[in-house]
């Protein structure tokens, strides 16, 4: 019995041993330029935040070798701080090397990996993809009624879908990780796939994530996640839905998704992530129920987001404008506070905006419509070239309140409202609070007529 019982003890410590050295894998890193002091660092990204899982120095000869959990692939961060890092898929395979000079990990080269190889292709077919297709939906609005180009138009996308599932049918059974990449880029068109649904709206809610396994390992580490729910909130944010449609569309997301996952964190933070940068008013109300359903679990994220529903806050609808005074086309310093009393229409705008020009009639005839009865537009240019922004105010009749320093896209005024795309407007009240934001044309009409009707 004893001999037995030390066999079976030299048999498990060579298993332990066996697994331990299986469980393991090495990346080594070489650099190029570091400063004496340098250290590298293999990161994690969480939806919200860049955790360091491992750092080194840089050793004399410019190297730094990682030792990592053998796991199933997922992708790291290695790089030098979080500006300057490469996303790499990491776990499985064993001898990955990275070469970068220590000032560009973002171009750096991987070698070793046939899976990363294989991830660098799919994103460029991912970017194909897109590209292609936007290309057959322009050409299918040229159209115009030609029935020659319209079936050609469609063919084009059909056969662009064919290509999206056939490439996530081929990751799916040969590289599962990169299957999951693919599923969460596989949205086929309306088009072509639309019958059933009332409108594109309707299809876009219900179909975008339709090849999407939210329950999949593969998802817990995988930054797709955070792309896609966060290009799916821009993309309700800019459309201009009612905010209660644009709120259920999201949430009918988010209950798809495991609340007690690492991807449901990712999805949320991409999600924030596309609501503050189309500065929606939802942000606020996401924000928040991030914030009641976590503060006992992430307690830095959630600081982090109580301090920037403060900065925030005051440019949703309900917040009081951020004041601010620039000068006039005469020179003459006009603040914003000095239209109190009036409804004021907010509207960041330049005269090498295409969009902006093409929306300045609606504006025209709301201030025609309004004018007498106490409305405002203030004009906020975000030209460089004051000759050009004269000359588009007297062309496009724009016979209201306009101010500009000169300072293109670092206008103060729009680094105040974080304003990253024009036109943007805000409406405001008597008071100065934000009534509403991006109403253009007969939106703007319909909300100004309850103002004043």
């Amino acid at each position: 019995m004893q001999i037995f019982s030390s066999a079976i003890l030299i048999f498990l410590l060579l298993l332990m041993t066996q697994i331990g050295t299986a469980q393991k894998i090495d990346v080594k890193v070489n650099s190029q330029n570091c400063a004496a002091d340098a250290m590298i660092f293999v990161m994690e990204f969480d939806g919200f935040e860049f955790a360091p899982v491992r750092k080194q120095p840089v050793a004399a000869d410019g190297t730094a070798t990682f030792t990592l959990p053998e796991t199933r692939p997922r992708v790291y961060y290695v790089g030098t701080a979080s500006n300057n890092m490469i996303p790499v898929i990491l776990g499985s395979e064993k001898g990955v090397e990275l070469t970068a000079p220590c000032s560009k990990f973002r171009s750096a080269k991987v070698s070793n990996s046939p899976l990363n190889e294989g991830y660098t292709s799919l994103k460029s077919q991912i970017k194909t993809f897109k590209n292609s297709n936007r290309s057959m939906q322009r050409q299918l609005l040229k159209a115009d009624g030609n029935k020659e180009q319209e079936q050609k138009a469609m063919l084009g996308m059909a056969n662009i879908d064919k290509q999206k599932l056939e490439l996530m049918d081929s990751l799916q059974r040969t590289e599962p990780f990169l299957g999951a990449v693919a599923e969460l880029n596989t949205y086929l068109s309306y088009q072509l796939y639309g019958e059933g649904f009332p409108d594109e709206l309707n299809y876009f809610v219900n179909m975008y994530f339709n090849y999407a396994n939210w329950e999949a390992a593969d998802y817990q580490y995988n930054p797709w996640v955070y792309e896609s729910v966060k290009a799916y909130a821009q993309t309700l944010s800019g459309i201009g839905i009612p905010d209660e449609q644009h709120a259920l569309a999201l949430n009918t997301v988010l209950a798809k998704i495991p609340q007690d996952s690492r991807t449901y964190k990712l999805a949320y933070g991409g999600l924030l992530a596309g609501l503050e940068g189309k500065k929606h008013d939802n942000y606020a109300v996401f924000a928040q129920a991030y914030i009641d359903a976590w503060k006992d679990k992430d307690k830095k994220n959630v600081a982090v987001l109580e301090n920037k529903m403060k900065t925030v806050s005051q440019l949703m609808v309900g917040g009081t404008a951020p004041d601010f005074t620039q000068d006039t086309p005469e020179g003459t310093p006009l603040a914003l506070s000095d239209l109190r009393g009036k409804v004021v229409l907010v509207d960041f705008w330049a005269s090498w905006c295409g969009p902006c020009r093409r929306e300045n009639p609606n504006v025209v005839n709301v201030y025609q419509k309004y004018k007498d009865r106490g409305f405002e537009v203030l004009s906020v240019s975000l030209d460089s070239n004051r000759d050009k922004w004269l000359a588009a105010i007297a062309k496009d009749n724009m016979d209201w309140s306009h101010v500009s320093d000169l300072q293109g896209w670092k206008n103060a005024a729009a680094q105040t409202y974080g304003i990253s795309s024009i036109p943007a407007t805000l409406l405001l009240d008597k008071d100065g609070k934000i009534i509403a934001r991006n109403l253009r044309g007969p939106a703007l009409e319909a909300r100004l007529k309850k103002v004043f009707d």
